[in-house]
């Protein structure tokens, strides 16, 4: 599949638009029915901002594609159209979210009455399905042609059976903005991802994106 002439996904905060991500370029075709995670080296869409390791956006990678293909045939679930040369095509449409909630000319309450609800049957039938999402902002999230939410990004996903990583491992993808929250749930060097998970749930930045603290409101 040609992607020379795809477009980039971003996100807006604090009305700067900048990457989504810093392991993978997000691309859409002209049609705004496909989206490309390219997971290869993309530099100019990461021109502003240092990319962690080969080994570790390999990891990710690895992990994106297995999740992806354990959660085919759940309603948040894209579907896969193809895996090739560490490119992951799956279905899109149009935009993300966080573009509905920060365009002025949209308005996510009466374009999408039960997004809420949407948003936290979501949130909670990952969790009752055994894994820990930890990528929550609005742009990680999407409606499909149906109006039906769905979420990308499962490489932030952990299984709720083993929530515990060796935070060197990856304390590269570690940002000021997040610092606090792994602070809080690191203990002897160890991540645990259901501390985490719950703490983000409550967290002003990723709530923010969302434009208010619906997020908080979700008891798990």
């Amino acid at each position: 599949m040609n992607i020379d002439n795809w477009n980039y996904i971003y996100k807006i905060r604090n009305n700067i638009k900048g990457p989504t991500n810093l392991l993978y370029t997000p691309l859409v075709n002209l049609e705004k029915t496909i989206l490309c995670m390219d997971w290869g080296d993309t530099k100019p869409y990461h021109s502003a901002v240092k990319r962690p390791s080969a080994k570790l956006i390999d990891y990710f990678f690895q992990k994106e594609v297995e999740l992806l293909t354990e959660f085919q045939g759940k309603y948040w679930a894209p579907t896969i159209i193809d895996v090739i040369d560490k490119k992951i095509f799956i279905e899109w449409n149009d935009i993300s979210c966080n573009s509905i909630i920060f365009d002025s000319n949209k308005d996510i309450d009466k374009e999408f009455i039960n997004w809420k609800d949407q948003l936290s049957n979501v949130i909670q039938d990952i969790y009752d399905f055994g894994f820990l999402k930890l990528s929550l902002y609005s742009h990680c999230f999407y409606f499909d042609k149906n109006k039906s939410l769905k979420t990308i990004d499962f490489y932030s996903c952990f299984r709720r059976d083993q929530p515990l990583i060796e935070r060197s491992f990856v304390e590269e993808l570690i940002g000021v903005d997040s610092l606090e929250r792994f602070n809080a749930a690191t203990t002897n060097g160890y991540i645990n991802f259901e501390i985490f998970f719950k703490n983000t749930l409550k967290s002003d930045l990723v709530n923010s994106t969302w434009n208010n603290s619906i997020l908080s409101d979700i008891v798990i």
